[in-house]
């Protein structure tokens, strides 16, 4: 009883700390088809409304450089960068793809928003060089 126990602890802190690294994303989405790689960077999807959020560790003090590349057919695809505190800071969508983000803490959250959407996206961000 105490092993059995002992291993759901041990792979509840697991779960915790790979959501500290940003390797877990919380979501809730009705999909005929949806695939995407392991960070969320990219996906492609059908008929798609979801909510997804994952948490961004950024190195504080530096600028980065997000892009957003989208092929939507239709619906809509928003993807919001939000502060520790969970306010929006910025909007990326098929309009706004580009932003530069000036990291002044170390974590953020990327909330991905999907209505009645069907595509492909790809996100990227590094670190912009002046």
């Amino acid at each position: 009883m105490i092993e059995t126990i002992l291993i759901v602890v041990l792979i509840l802190l697991g779960v915790y700390g790979m959501y500290l690294r940003g390797m877990v994303i919380s979501y809730s989405k009705v999909a005929l088809v949806f695939i995407r790689d392991l960070y969320g960077k990219r996906a492609t999807f059908s008929k798609c409304s979801a909510h997804m959020r994952r948490l961004l560790r950024l190195e504080r003090g530096i600028i980065y450089h997000f892009t957003l590349y989208t092929e939507i057919e239709a619906g809509e695809l928003m993807i919001r960068i939000l502060d520790h505190h969970k306010q929006v800071i910025y909007t990326l969508d098929q309009d706004h793809v580009e932003y530069d983000l000036e990291a002044i803490d170390t974590k953020y959250y990327l909330d991905y928003t999907f209505v009645k959407a069907t595509g492909k996206y790809t996100l990227e961000w590094q670190k912009k060089t002046v």
